[in-house]
């Protein structure tokens, strides 16, 4: 009926409580960990360790908004 997946769905409802803003930076993040996650496992030496940390905080800020 929507053209979504039930994953995508379920995206929905969950988000559908977040005010706006919190949907937004939602939206940044699924756009954004990927190209952290890339980085991060390509990276070597110190590199390595601040493409980690980037990688953790994105993470972190996405289950904090519960995204």
């Amino acid at each position: 009926m929507t053209g979504r997946t039930h994953e995508e769905m379920d995206v929905v409802r969950r988000r559908i409580k977040l005010s706006g803003q919190e949907r937004g930076e939602c939206m940044s993040l699924d756009g954004k960990l990927p190209g952290l996650e890339t980085n991060a496992a390509g990276a070597s030496g110190s590199t390595k360790a601040r493409a980690d940390v980037e990688l953790y905080k994105a993470r972190q800020r996405f289950f904090d908004l519960k995204c």
